[in-house]
């Protein structure tokens, strides 16, 4: 797969805009990649863009505060603000996608998945970025 993703714009929880990017076909199950704190979205580009070469869609999100996304006005970057904006991502792809999530994305990703939104998603994957 070549070429350009598709950024899209959603509403975060109080307003935020968050940016994120698709690899893919849109109607495919989705993998959705949770940067680290202080990284974007395109810390992601060649694993996302490898995931919908196996025919998923791929979706890298800046979280609120990093890359293109908003900051919040209010100053608020709680763990639960950020994945309540994910879950925004989320009710516009398929049922049941995998998050997968490194250092601040992993929390993210496990707080959605495991307390605020049990259900939803198919898997969770936490990437430990350890250096020899």
């Amino acid at each position: 797969m070549t070429g350009a993703p598709d950024t899209f714009v959603t509403a975060g929880d109080d307003g935020v805009q968050i940016v994120a990017d698709r690899w893919g076909d849109p109607g495919a199950r989705a993998v959705v990649f949770l940067h680290g704190g202080g990284q974007t979205r395109r810390s992601w580009g060649r694993a996302a863009a490898a995931v919908a070469q196996r025919g998923w869609q791929a979706v890298t999100v800046d979280l609120r505060g990093h890359g293109e996304s908003d900051w919040s006005d209010t100053g608020d970057y709680r763990v639960v603000s950020f994945a309540a904006d994910v879950a925004g991502i989320l009710r516009r792809l398929p049922p049941k996608p995998v998050l997968v999530g490194a250092s601040l994305g992993g929390i993210t990703a496990m707080l959605l998945a495991g307390e605020l939104s049990r259900g939803s998603v198919g898997a969770v994957v936490l990437v430990e970025d350890r250096k020899s």
